[in-house]
């Protein structure tokens, strides 16, 4: 699974789920090609080993 980086310098909120800012969160390849389009959000190379899930709102 792709890993991508919230770098807005604050937690962001994106369909019902929660990025925390400047933590690596695992996404489906479909959630990685639609936040790759917001400035945002950095894909981050392949390789990397577990990562959070992104949280949903309570």
């Amino acid at each position: 699974m792709p890993t991508i980086r919230n770098t807005a310098g604050y937690d962001l909120e994106v369909s019902g789920a929660v990025y925390p800012s400047g933590e690596p969160v695992e996404v489906t390849d479909v959630q990685a090609a639609y936040l790759s389009t917001n400035p945002n959000f950095a894909v981050e190379p392949d390789g990397e080993t577990e990562r959070p899930k992104a949280g949903k709102k309570a």
